[in-house]
């Protein structure tokens, strides 16, 4: 509507942005927010460029005295100051020390206590205490200047790295009328300060309930910004009312939105275990995701198998110097480790003691997975890279963690059974914190056709009378019928009743719930709003049709 008008479109990722390149017109410009400082700034960064930092490097340009928590606070600072809008480091982007860290350190032995925490020992008034915080922040601003600095080759620097800076240097973006800002739900306040400032008018985009970065820093812009205009999209044109059912369910339970039902297009869709198309497998953490491929790598077939983000995402060689470390023992040399932190221990032991004080949930997780597949690991690691492809449209099978599936779409989504992690001992869904309730929503909303749900997502329907449930003929009844719920027989005589069927659905890993036939009783107190027809005798309803 608008030909003469110049837009910017700034797009998540490189993937969405690729996408907007097909299907913008010429007047608008698609780029990704790095793209942009990159233009700016980060040319100037090349030759130190990495794409994260790593505890190790971060140790080695620290004083020798300061031990790995110590590193691993200053490593979070950074971060938190990275992300922020803020123009120095300052004591409020310092982690505060868990003291419940702290004490699991203290039964640990002194050699361990001493490499985590360092001269200090595990004196939580100290790590608390002013004195050490200025100590992290000064750290952390030597730290960035090092960063910042071109001709320091030593310290490499981040693409959030460069971002800060363009930001710092507050970019003017001239050229044009409007910005089209994509995924504003997950904008770093960084990112937000150099798209808001700008003078021309703005158009933000997103869904709160995808906010899944909270723990990068990032803030929904949405809720920040004083629009002129607010508009709420609530029909999908990715799925049908199957799926999009299933997502309103989750956003009713685990986060109380009632006043917007997404509502589904005109798709024939399915939530009962069918697949069709490719299958993408989706995940909470990587440790889940690494089995599932194993299972599908290791069966007798000749799958290809895809993995969003590449393979390189799942660090398999780290995983790998990890086994070598778990197998040499405590007294036996172990030779062939390249990564630089695992070459730091002196045991497994020792690594597995840091990864929980750190606490680094990455690195617990490879740690799981070494000591899950042990013997087996290098065969199993084998037969996932003879069966992945890098280009996911030729993949049978796609795996990816929540995370990594946001803003993308396949045919079969199969949710594993690792979200709301807990609940299957009792951790109520209220317990768990905004980005974990999104996660569940982003995984289900990724699916185009069939929807395979997990154990979770079916409680959750469950909780909301979704009980997979319909009305049939008593003729279609083989008697006797025994209840799918109490087990007790359903009497038919003298005259039976509108049966109350529960359908038979599969959930992901072709886990059978079978169905059958609800008695009366079962009936009215699962279903109450189905429940009630029951009861209604077949010629009253033959009466009232005629």
């Amino acid at each position: 509507m608008r030909p003469m008008e110049r837009f910017l479109n700034v797009a998540y990722n490189k993937s969405i942005q690729q996408h907007a390149l097909k299907t913008f017109p010429s007047n608008v410009e698609s780029r990704t927010i790095h793209s942009l400082a990159f233009r700016g700034v980060g040319f100037q960064y090349k030759h130190k460029l990495a794409f994260g930092l790593r505890i190790s490097t971060i140790m080695n340009a620290l004083p020798n005295e300061c031990g790995y928590l110590h590193a691993r606070r200053v490593e979070d600072t950074l971060k938190n100051f990275i992300a922020s809008s803020d123009t120095t480091v300052q004591a409020k982007h310092v982690p505060r020390t868990n003291r419940v860290v702290v004490e699991v350190s203290l039964s640990e032995g002194s050699d361990i206590v001493q490499s985590i925490f360092g001269n200090h020992g595990a004196d939580v008034t100290y790590l608390n205490s002013d004195k050490h915080i200025q100590k992290v922040v000064s750290h952390a601003e030597g730290l960035w200047q090092r960063m910042r600095d071109p001709r320091d080759k030593d310290f490499p620097i981040t693409h959030d790295g460069y971002l800060k800076i363009y930001q710092l240097n507050r970019p003017v973006l001239d050229g044009y009328d409007c910005l089209l800002v994509d995924e504003a739900q997950d904008c770093t306040p960084a990112a937000s300060d150099i798209l808001l400032r700008q003078s021309c008018a703005k158009i933000l985009v997103g869904d709160p309930h995808q906010q899944i970065y909270a723990f990068r820093g990032a803030r929904n812009a949405l809720q920040e910004v004083t629009s002129t205009h607010t508009f709420y999209l609530t029909q999908s044109f990715r799925f049908g009312p199957e799926i999009a059912y299933v997502a309103s369910c989750v956003l009713d339970v685990l986060k109380g939105v009632r006043n917007k039902t997404l509502v589904g297009g005109a798709k024939r869709g399915s939530v009962m275990g069918e697949k069709s198309g490719q299958v993408c497998v989706i995940t909470r953490c990587n440790y889940t995701l690494f089995n599932e491929a194993v299972n599908v790598c290791c069966a007798n077939n000749n799958s290809k198998v895809g993995f969003v983000g590449g393979l390189q995402g799942l660090a398999l060689d780290r995983v790998l110097d990890i086994h070598k470390l778990f197998t040499a023992g405590t007294n036996k040399p172990y030779l062939g480790i390249n990564d630089a932190l695992i070459k730091k221990f002196k045991s497994f032991s020792e690594l597995k003691k840091y990864a929980k004080v750190a606490p680094d949930p990455e690195l617990l997780g490879k740690i799981k997975i070494v000591e899950t597949h042990h013997v087996l690991l290098q065969n199993r690691i084998e037969k996932i890279k003879s069966k992945a492809v890098a280009n996911l449209q030729q993949a049978d099978i796609i795996f990816s963690t929540a995370h990594k599936a946001k803003g993308l779409e396949f045919d079969t989504v199969r949710v594993t059974d690792d979200f709301l992690p807990g609940t299957d001992i009792g951790v109520a869904w209220s317990e768990h914190g905004e980005d974990e309730k999104n996660l569940v929503y982003v995984a289900v909303s990724r699916a185009k056709r069939c929807l395979q749900l997990n154990s979770t997502i079916l409680g959750i329907l469950g909780s909301r009378k979704e009980h997979f449930v319909k009305a049939i003929l008593p003729k279609e009844v083989t008697q006797p019928a025994i209840c799918r719920s109490c087990k007790g027989e359903i009497d038919f005589t003298p005259r039976p009743h509108v049966v109350i069927q529960k359908e038979d659905i599969t959930l992901g890993g072709n886990v059978k719930v079978a169905g059958g036939i609800l008695c009366p009783s079962c009936a009215l107190m699962k279903i109450p709003h189905l429940g009630c027809l029951a009861y209604v005798n077949v010629d009253s309803i033959n009466s009232s049709s005629s």
